[in-house]
C-alpha cells in the first residue's frame, strides 16, 4: 500500500518541477542566455541538442518533450553516400544518351564530326600533335644548300643527275659569204654533293660532279664536234647565319665558298671548245636573306665572284669576275611537300686575255629555275626544270636530286 502511493507522489513532484522548470525559462534565468553559472552544465546540453536539430522560434530550444536525435554514425554516413551513388548510376542507366553525349562533347573539342575523330585518330600527323609532340618544319628543305638547317653533327648527302643543252648563233664569213655558225653545247653530270652541321649557325658544304660535255659548230657545210668528259670542279664553302628570323627581319645568311680547278678544263678563248671546269681558282661571298609567311617562304640575295687568272693554251686568261644575284619563293603545299621558283641571274664582266680586254665578252645570265620538294622517311626528293632568258644562259635543263 506504502509503495502504491509513493509511485503517485513521485509523478506529481516530478510534474511540478517540470513545470517550474518551463515557467524559468520562458522568462531567461535559464537557458543559452542565462548568466547563471548553476546552471552551466544544463546549457551545454541543451546547446548540444541545438547544434543537431533546426532552429525553433523563440530561443531556439527545443521542446523538453522531444527527445534529442543522436548523432549519426559512420556506417550510417557511408550508406547514405553508397544510396546517393546508386541513384546517380539509376540516372545514368535511365538515360543513356547522355553519357553518349558527354563523350561526344569531349570529341567536339578537336574534332567536328565522329568521321573526323576516327581518320584524324589513324594519322600520324595528328597523333603526334593530340600528344603534345610538335611536328616539324620542312617548308625550308628546298633551301638547305644555301641555309644552315642541319644541326650541330647532322649531315646530308645529294646525289643526283641533271641535263643541259644550249644552242646559239653566230655571224661568220665563210668565203665570199656571209652566214651563220651554229653551236650546240650538252652537258650531263652526275651531282654529289656533302654538308655537316659545325653548329646550329654554321654548315659547312661540298660539292662536285663527274660528267660529259659535247660541243657542235656548224656553218651549213662542215660540222665540228668536240667531247670531254671527267670529274667537275671541287666546290667547298660555309653557310653562317647571321641574323634569325624574328616577327619583322628576315634571317641573313652568309656564304663563302672558293672553287678549285679540278675538272678538265674548257678554253674561254675558244667557243667550240668542251670542257667539265673552268680551269681557274675562283672565290665568292653572298649574302641571303629569307622571310617566311606561313606557309610562303621568300628569299632574295646578292653576291661577288671573282676569278684568279689561269693558263690556257699558253695564255694567260682571266674570266669576268660576275655579279650574282637570285630571289624566289618556296610555297609549303603540305607537311612533306614545297614548290619553289626562283629567278637566278648574274652579269659578267669582260675577259682578258694577256691582260687585254675582250670586246663583247660582258653579258647577263638569267634564268628561272623551277623544282618540287618531297621529302618521306627522312629523305628528299627534288626534280627540277630551269629555262635560260638570255642567249649566254642554258636554254634548258632538267634533273633530280637525292638527299638523305
Amino acid at each position: 500500500m506504502d509503495r502504491l502511493m509513493i509511485k503517485p507522489a513521485l509523478s506529481l513532484a516530478a510534474f511540478t518541477l517540470l513545470n517550474i522548470y518551463n515557467g524559468a525559462i520562458a522568462q531567461g534565468q535559464y537557458g543559452p542566455n542565462s548568466t547563471l553559472s548553476v546552471n552551466a552544465p544544463l546549457v551545454s546540453r541543451v546547446s548540444s541538442y541545438v547544434t543537431q536539430e533546426p532552429a525553433l522560434p523563440g530561443n531556439g530550444v527545443p521542446s523538453p518533450t522531444q527527445e534529442p536525435r543522436p548523432a549519426p554514425s559512420s556506417s550510417d554516413v557511408s550508406s547514405s553516400e553508397s544510396n546517393a551513388d546508386d541513384s546517380k548510376a539509376n540516372e545514368k542507366s535511365a538515360d543513356p544518351t547522355k553519357e553518349k553525349d558527354d563523350r561526344s562533347d569531349a570529341k567536339s573539342d578537336d574534332y567536328t564530326t565522329e568521321d573526323e575523330y576516327k581518320a584524324a585518330k589513324n594519322d600520324e600527323v595528328a597523333r603526334k600533335q593530340e600528344y603534345g609532340q610538335q611536328t616539324s618544319d620542312n617548308t625550308r628543305q628546298f633551301l638547305r644548300t644555301v641555309t644552315p638547317l642541319l644541326k650541330s653533327g647532322q649531315w646530308q648527302f645529294d646525289t643526283g643527275v641533271s641535263y643541259s643543252i644550249n644552242e646559239t648563233e653566230r655571224p661568220a664569213i665563210l668565203g665570199p659569204i656571209l652566214t651563220e655558225q651554229q653551236f650546240q653545247f650538252r652537258t650531263l653530270n652526275s651531282i654529289l654533293g656533302f654538308r655537316y652541321g659545325v653548329s646550329e649557325r654554321l654548315q659547312w658544304f661540298g660539292n662536285t660532279s663527274v660528267g660529259w660535255q659535247s660541243t657542235q659548230v656548224s656553218d651549213g657545210i662542215n660540222l665540228a664536234t668536240t667531247d670531254k668528259g671527267g670529274i667537275g670542279d671541287l666546290v667547298t664553302g660555309f653557310n653562317y647565319l647571321l641574323c634569325k628570323e624574328s616577327e619583322c627581319t628576315p634571317a641573313v645568311i652568309t656564304t663563302f665558298d672558293m672553287i678549285a680547278p679540278t675538272g678538265n678544263a674548257r678554253s674561254p678563248g675558244l667557243v667550240f671548245d668542251s670542257g667539265t671546269g673552268i680551269g681557274a681558282w675562283a672565290f665568292s661571298s653572298d649574302v641571303l636573306m629569307v622571310k617566311s609567311f606561313d606557309p610562303i617562304v621568300t628569299f632574295w640575295g646578292l653576291g661577288y665572284r671573282t676569278f684568279l687568272e689561269g693558263e690556257y693554251s699558253s695564255q694567260r686568261v682571266k674570266i669576268g669576275d660576275s655579279i650574282q644575284y637570285n630571289l624566289g619563293v618556296g610555297l609549303g603545299v603540305n607537311q612533306n611537300i614545297t614548290l619553289s621558283s626562283s629567278l637566278l641571274g648574274a652579269y659578267v664582266l669582260d675577259t682578258q686575255v694577256d691582260s687585254q680586254r675582250i670586246p663583247g665578252s660582258a653579258g647577263d645570265l638569267i634564268s628561272v629555275r623551277l623544282a618540287a620538294t618531297i621529302i618521306k622517311k627522312r629523305k628528299i626528293v627534288e626534280p627540277f626544270v630551269s629555262f635560260g632568258l638570255t642567249d649566254r644562259a642554258p636554254d634548258a635543263s632538267l634533273g633530280v636530286v637525292w638527299t638523305r
